[in-house]
């Protein structure tokens, strides 16, 4: 099962709707990059961050 960046605070998967975790007073620099962990090893990248947003990368 797998989840996709919304980009609203919750992860979406089937019909399920999870929160994201917060970091607080934590910087992520330029570039910084999430990885979804599929059940079948593999590992697509979701966004990355720019100009301080996260861009999804279509995966």
């Amino acid at each position: 099962m797998g989840r996709s960046f919304t980009g609203n605070g919750f992860t979406k998967a089937g019909d399920d709707v999870v929160p994201e975790y917060i970091a607080k007073d934590f910087t992520m620099r330029k570039g910084a990059e999430m990885w979804e962990v599929l059940d079948d090893g593999t590992q697509p990248l979701v966004p990355v961050l720019r100009g301080g947003s996260w861009i999804p990368q279509g995966n």
